[in-house]
């Protein structure tokens, strides 16, 4: 039967919150092998950085769930700390997509070209707990978050 419960929409993702309202209601979002956004100044930029993971809050109803995948390990790390600064739980992670088992997976054309690469896939499902004890609540607080300084092995970006 034709589907009544999903749409899918062209937007730019930092403008969502003039095109989804706290009145529309969300069950899950896939994020698929967005940009990394590697440089350090940039980071702020990532799809999972908690700018966007606020912004997700407002629309995504309690219990909703982020699945996302990345070849991108490093992308993968950083999120794994984003997530749950923004009231999100893991609920499922691998490292290796193709060798989890796991059998809801929907392989994408990226995804296929990835791992035809030999790059394992990276993925994770986070569930949104809107009454968990979280840092970052609103975008004021995510503008004023610091990325913890960390040896990425990143060279420094030239002025």
């Amino acid at each position: 039967r034709p589907a009544d419960n999903v749409r899918i929409m062209a937007y730019n993702i930092e403008q969502i919150t003039q095109v989804l309202s706290p009145e529309d209601r969300v069950e899950r979002i896939y994020i698929n092998f967005c940009n990394p956004w590697p440089k350090k100044k940039h980071r702020k930029k990532r799809l999972t950085h908690p700018r966007q993971l606020v912004q997700y809050r407002t629309f995504l109803e309690d219990g909703g769930e982020i699945w996302f995948k990345t070849d991108d390990a490093p992308l993968f790390e950083a999120s794994l700390r984003y997530f749950p600064l923004c009231g999100f739980q893991k609920q499922w992670e691998t490292r290796d997509l193709a060798g989890s088992g796991f059998a809801e997976n929907i392989r994408t054309e990226h995804e296929q070209m990835f791992m035809e690469q030999g790059l394992p896939i990276h993925f994770g499902i986070f569930r949104l707990e809107k009454d968990a004890p979280c840092a970052i609540r609103t975008l004021e607080e995510a503008y004023a978050w610091k990325e913890p300084d960390e040896d990425d092995g990143e060279e420094p970006d030239q002025a």
